[in-house]
């Protein structure tokens, strides 16, 4: 385990979340079994650290199976709002507007907020610039919630957990001074495809690189790349093609450092500081949903598919050590690549390590039965739940269901009547069961009503047995007013203990649970009836009777005593003999008194009973049947895809008809079995007969078997072994007592009472009820399911039980499977192998890492090593240990993780990007003006997949090839969107056209300045072209632009002559041009002098130098750049959104034109004071031009120039 700062960007990134979540939980419960009974009982260590942020303003439901990161135990982040878009846009135009940095969103920002009708509260809408300013809106909140994540991972109860889970995890002992000391990783996960993830991720990524002790070079980005969408209707995704073009160029630039200045400037307008780091983040790893050279697909190739895979593969990187150890050691701490010919892609990069993507594969091998778990819960909760339905249903017997259940009640009469004479009166008997249930009460207060007697008898005093015999009555006739006026304490705590928790509510609730999981829901719904029946018609009217038949007085004498004492002619002294006998005559007399009084009470309390209990719980039972009757007519579940086993449809779990498995038990995308699916029928019938068995009964065919573990599971009572979790016994739970009205002084304490109140209970019958407990009880320790489904790979080829031809037949399915999650694990993003071909001069390569192998010392490790060394396209680093360490003599793995990735490469290599987005494009009709309406987020510099030498030399060639004629252009906005722009290549001694129509076609655009930033923003385009033949065709253009400045295949160095100075020189002195007059500067005709053609081009130049600096901003006027007296700079520092909006794209490329007519200016001056050209070198110019000026006008700089 590493500590671990998640940040998930836009749907794609937290439905990926979502995912990782769900699965780190369950590897925890699967590997602590001792800590988690199950999944639902993890809450994710400190260490790992979970972040969603998003545009709506409450975190969606990634599905209905799956809990959302908050739910899961993460942080949500919102960028959406309530309010309108504009009120957003206004919100952070304000804040740019009052430091004149506006032009910091000018050439990408909506150009009328007011009309966007976009729901923000919900979503971006597929368009990246309005996803971009809502991220802007919410930039420091997102930074604190962010810090909030990342101060966790730093604090000591997050080392102390982190120790106590590492000894656990992997048996030995740690300090939480040691992870005290780690830097944590960052992955942060997005689609390029989307609006909000898409146009946040690099921004989230800078906001990182900020948070202090955060090393860039440990942070990835794992981006989902369009073609996970190729199956959803076109209509619904119109946008992601776009969006990940854009996507694609601004994070070229940001890892080429081109994006770095334009970021930090608009952060820092914003308030937000961030990193001195150059890149935003270490390493990108694209992800679709093709994977190696030949682009398999990934299962079902749907974008949920592509979610759990990354997701499980991620998870997979977290929970094992040597995996994450080989990540962060080789993966990002590797920085090297294979030698690249730069003079296709990266031209002039600064730091060429920083370029190239990672790729990112996982496949898993394991013993599929947690696979087969989930099956054989699903299919004994699908025969439990028709159990419940059906329980009491004799297909043999053609009566109608309602005279079966009565069949059934009466049949069982005889049982039925035993359990409740448990609690209620027997029919005719009530007396005397009144007398045996509350026995021992009755005998107490008879006992102290006896002692009451027997002290006040009166004395004989010598007086005749006539005479005495009225004392004694009279005695008797006050004993008896005594009785009955006495609080019968006894006999109230009798009653209380009969009607508490304990007593008649638990033992009602047990019968009932007992007779549902035999015979199901209707029949105890009748039973509960019957019951209710015989309370109200016959045990009350008994308890009634018993009370009223009570004689008058509660002791008297007896008709034969009271004739012997009349008759007694003697004087009685000693009465002794006479009271015993008294008082044993009484004792009966009491104790019915005692069942007369009980009888009152239990027939007030079972009227109670009747109206708060049985209704209540009557209630209940139907509604639940019927809510169960209701989910069990559904036949489909939205949610349920090949990539989500957990459904709560019976319809859809496994039934006894089936002969083979559903289809969606099969293993997912990237996982292989050893245990074949098709197995799980027979396995199933194998551990269905031997859980059912007991000791006392032993042999069971399937069928009595299966319908034994549906009652239990039904009634949630089964056998548990010793030190084992209990069964649950929840099918019914009473939530809150009862207490009758009749009953409410409490018996416990005196003075005390208690509110009546009616019971409510809890009647666990839904489907996902009796789901949770099947699996449950397929999990009882010691028992065949778990016997199964708990066997280790180690297990599975070493059993002393095996035959050696069993283990020979294993090893090879072993060797087998492992070889196929190999070809599983490629990385999910297919290769274009001419490019890489054509760029490294090498075919395609794969490397793979392992999780722990547990097959060391068995004839199968060696089978491995071998498979992996002969492996198609994989060179190990070591062919003598091709498994690195993970092979160990040891352990109880149940799976395999198997990581696999190509060598880091040009991000042009994959064909899971690019090709899309160029298809999309060619079969657009129309103007293609929605294609990329919204679609960029960034100024044009940090847009443009160039690095700054790159994108300054195509602008350097530009201008060369305007002047020299190789370059032609419309200069016009009166011009078809077809009309290309030309460039002459001399090699074939030909024009080439660029591309048409342009990303923003001559119809968007704001001015004719225009022409030059358009055609560098649909370099991305030609980049989403270069795999078509010829390799690189459609890159052509742009390298011979470049080339007018600059042909060699590395910028050149000091000291070195250009291609563009020789043009430059020759052109001064000749005045030649290939496009003849087009387009060409008044005075620089071939028949001018070269003095005239030097003035006139120094003041063509000085005018457009003076344009570009007329939109630079203030901030950015330093050294080399003339800064012009007058102070009103509307263009540069601009502080109105209604100007912003009109600004030509041009000013983003204002300071690249500064400098390239500065220094065209510079080499033309120095040629000219060398004479005309001659064999030798030109010398370089040494400084840069610092001519020009301002327009000082307020009208648009350089309207109309082009």
């Amino acid at each position: 385990m590493h500590k671990v700062l998640v940040v998930g960007c836009g749907g794609s990134g937290a439905k990926t979340l979502a995912y990782m979540m769900d699965q780190l939980k369950t590897t925890l419960a699967e590997r602590l079994p001792e800590r988690y009974d199950s999944p639902k009982d993890v809450d994710l260590p400190r260490a790992w650290q979970f972040v969603s942020v998003d545009v709506p303003t409450v975190a969606e439901r990634p599905g209905k199976n799956l809990a959302n990161v908050p739910e899961a135990g993460g942080r949500y982040i919102s960028c959406g709002s309530s309010d309108r878009y504009a009120t957003v846009d206004t919100a952070v135009s304000n804040q740019l507007a009052s430091r004149g940095e506006l032009g910091t969103i000018a050439s990408w920002a909506l150009e009328n907020p007011a009309a966007e009708t976009t729901p923000i509260s919900a979503g971006a809408g597929q368009y990246r610039s309005i996803g971009r300013m809502l991220f802007l809106s919410k930039l420091q909140e997102t930074q604190q919630e962010l810090k909030k994540s990342w101060d966790v991972l730093s604090g000591g109860e997050t080392d102390r957990e982190l120790a106590d889970l590492r000894s656990a995890l992997y048996g030995r002992a740690e300090h939480s001074g040691e992870s005290a000391k780690e830097q944590p990783l960052v992955f942060v996960v997005s689609s390029m495809a989307g609006g909000a993830g898409a146009s946040m991720a690099i921004d989230v990524c800078r906001l990182l690189t900020g948070l202090e002790g955060n090393a860039v070079s440990l942070n990835s980005l794992f981006m989902v790349t369009p073609d996970i969408f190729s199956q959803v209707s076109r209509d619904q995704v119109a946008g992601t093609n776009p969006n990940a073009l854009a996507m694609f160029a601004e994070l070229v630039a940001a890892q080429l450092g081109s994006a770095t200045e334009e970021d930090k400037r608009l952060f820092n307008a914003l308030g937000v500081a961030v990193g001195d780091d150059d890149i935003p983040v270490g390493r990108i790893f694209p992800v679709g949903v093709r994977s190696g050279e030949n682009g398999a697909m990934l299962g079902d190739g749907k974008p949920d598919t592509v979610y759990r895979a990354l997701g499980r593969g991620l998870a997979a990187l977290l929970s094992d050590e040597q995996s994450m150890g080989h990540y962060k050691a080789f993966t990002l701490g590797n920085r090297g690549t294979f030698d690249a010919d730069t003079n296709y892609f990266a031209w002039g990069s600064s730091e060429p390590k920083n370029v190239p993507w990672g790729s990112f594969g996982y496949a898993q091998l394991s013993m599929g039965r947690d696979r087969y778990a989930e099956y054989a819960a699903q299919r004994l909760a699908r025969k439990s739940v028709e159990r419940l339905l059906k329980g009491h249903y004799d297909p043999t017997d053609e009566s109608p269901a309602d005279v079966q259940i009565q069949k059934r009640l009466d049949n069982n009469s005889g049982s039925l009547d035993a359990r409740l004479h448990e609690f209620l009166p027997e029919k005719g008997n009530a007396g005397n069961w009144i007398y045996q249930a509350f026995q021992k009460v009755i005998e107490d207060w008879t006992r102290s009503m006896t002692q009451r007697l027997s002290e006040q008898m009166p004395l004989g005093q010598n007086k005749r047995g006539s005479e005495w015999v009225l004392d004694v009555n009279r005695t008797l006739q006050g004993i008896s007013a005594q009785i009955d006026q006495d609080q019968k304490k006894e006999l109230y705590q009798g009653v209380s203990a009969w009607a508490s928790p304990e007593g008649i509510q638990t033992l009602l609730l047990n019968l009932l649970r007992d007779e549902i999981g035999k015979y199901g829901v209707p029949y105890g719904s009748a039973l509960l009836q019957r019951i209710r029946s015989r309370i109200a018609t016959t045990v009350l009217g008994e308890l009634r009777g018993i009370y009223s038949s009570m004689s008058p007085q509660a002791v008297v004498l007896n008709d034969q005593r009271r004739a012997d004492l009349e008759g007694n002619r003697g004087r009685i002294d000693d009465t002794s003999a006479y009271v015993q006998e008294i008082v044993s005559d009484a004792a009966p007399q009491i104790r019915s008194r005692a069942v007369g009084h009980i009888a009152h009470r239990l027939e007030a309390a079972l009227e109670d009973f009747l109206r708060n209990f049985i209704d209540p719980l009557d209630r209940k039972i139907r509604e639940s049947h019927l809510e169960l009757e209701k989910h069990t007519e559904l036949t489909s579940d939205v949610n349920l895809g090949v990539a989500q086993l957990k459904t709560d449809v019976p319809a859809l779990w496994p039934d006894e008809s089936q002969s083979e498995v559903p289809k969606r038990f099969s293993q997912a995308a990237n996982e292989v079995f050893l245990t074949e699916v098709d197995s799980f029928v027979d396995q199933f019938v194998a551990d269905i007969i031997q859980s059912a068995k007991t000791e006392e009964q032993q042999d069971y065919d399937y069928d009595r078997a299966l319908e034994i573990s549906a009652e239990r599971v039904v009634s949630g009572e089964w056998e548990a072994l010793s030190g084992s979790e209990k069964a649950p016994r929840d099918l019914l739970r009473l939530l809150d007592v009862w207490v009758a009205r009749e009953l409410s002084r409490d018996p416990d304490n005196q003075g005390m009472s208690r509110d009546p109140r009616p019971a409510r209970f809890d009647f666990r019958i839904s489907t996902n009820d009796i789901l949770e407990r099947a699996r449950q009880y397929i999990r009882r320790p010691g028992f065949s399911f778990q016997q199964f489904i708990s066997s280790s790979l180690r297990e599975f080829v070493t059993s002393p039980a095996l035959t050696e031809h069993e283990r020979r037949v294993r090893r090879q399915t072993v060797l087998s499977k492992f070889s196929e999650a190999m070809t599983y694990a490629l990385p999910l993003a297919q290769i274009n192998s001419q490019l890489v071909q054509a760029i490294y001069g090498k075919e395609v390569s794969y490397n793979f890492n392992f999780s722990r192998i547990p097959f060391g010392g068995d004839e199968v490790g060696s089978m491995l090593e071998q498979a992996v060394r002969d492996y198609p396209n994989h060179h190990p680093s070591d062919v003598t240990q091709p498994l690195g360490t993970a092979l160990s003599n040891q352990g109880e793995e149940r799976s395999i993780d198997i990581f696999g990735s190509y060598p880091n490469y040009a991000p042009i290599v994959f064909d899971s990007l690019l090709p899309p987005i160029e298809k999309q494009w060619r079969q657009t009709t129309g103007t293609r003006v929605e294609f990329w309406h919204g679609r960029r987020a960034r100024s044009l510099v940090a847009a443009l997949p160039l690095s700054d030498a790159d994108r300054k030399a195509m602008v350097l060639g530009w201008y060369i090839g305007r002047l020299t004629g190789q370059v032609n252009s419309p200069g016009t906005l009166d011009t078809s969107d077809n009309t290309p722009v030309q460039i002459f290549d001399e090699n074939s001694g030909t024009w080439t056209d660029f591309d048409v129509p342009m990303l923003t076609p001559v119809s968007r655009f704001r001015q004719t300045l225009d022409w030059l930033p358009n055609l560098l923003e649909s370099v991305s385009l030609a980049w989403a072209r270069v795999g078509e033949q010829p390799v690189f065709g459609s890159m052509k253009p742009y390298m011979l632009l470049r080339q007018l400045w600059d042909a060699e295949p590395e910028p050149s160095k000091p000291g070195r002559t250009t291609r563009g100075q020789r043009l430059l020189h020759e052109w001064l002195y000749n005045g030649e041009r290939k496009s003849g007059e087009l387009h060409m500067i008044p005075g620089t005709e071939p028949a001018a002098t070269m003095e005239a053609r030097y003035a006139a081009v120094k003041e063509w130049l000085e005018k457009q130098n003076a344009i570009a600096q007329a939109y630079i901003p203030s901030s950015r006027l330093g050294a080399g750049l003339l800064r012009t007296a007058n102070n009103d700079r509307p263009y540069g520092d601009i502080t109105d959104r209604e100007l912003a909006s009109q600004v030509p794209v041009f000013a983003d490329l204002a300071i690249d034109v500064a400098e390239a007519t500065a220094r065209i200016a510079e080499v033309l001056e120095d040629c000219r004071h060398q004479g005309p050209p001659t064999t030798q070198p030109t010398l370089m110019p040494t400084s840069p031009f610092a001519g020009g000026s301002s327009s000082g006008t307020p009208a648009m700089p350089g309207a109309g120039e082009f």
